[in-house]
């Protein structure tokens, strides 16, 4: 007979900040980007959403499955908001 083990509740609960971080910068992101041209501060909204997806997503799914390759992805998200960033930095400065 299989036992239960409980989730890794710490990685639940670590991601909470970033989680919620990140999605008040897309958030805001979305609306200045109704301001003027935006392309950069577009694209930096989508690489928050596909890293909110695959950063935090995938260390849930790992916390939930316990599958270990799910923990690859990881590392790919947070490349995509390091990604993200960066626009909304270029974006930032575009606008002086």
């Amino acid at each position: 007979m299989d036992t239960f083990e409980p989730l890794p509740l710490q990685s639940i609960c670590n991601q909470d900040g970033p989680h919620k971080t990140l999605t008040a910068v897309l958030i805001v992101a979305a609306a200045i980007g109704r301001i003027g041209d935006a392309g950069l501060l577009v694209m930096a909204g989508w690489f928050f959403f596909a890293g909110i997806l695959l950063f935090s997503g995938s260390l849930y799914a790992l916390a939930l499955t316990n599958i270990g390759m799910l923990g690859a992805l990881t590392p790919v998200g947070g490349l995509l908001f390091l990604i993200g960033w960066s626009c909304l930095i270029l974006f930032g400065i575009g606008r002086r």
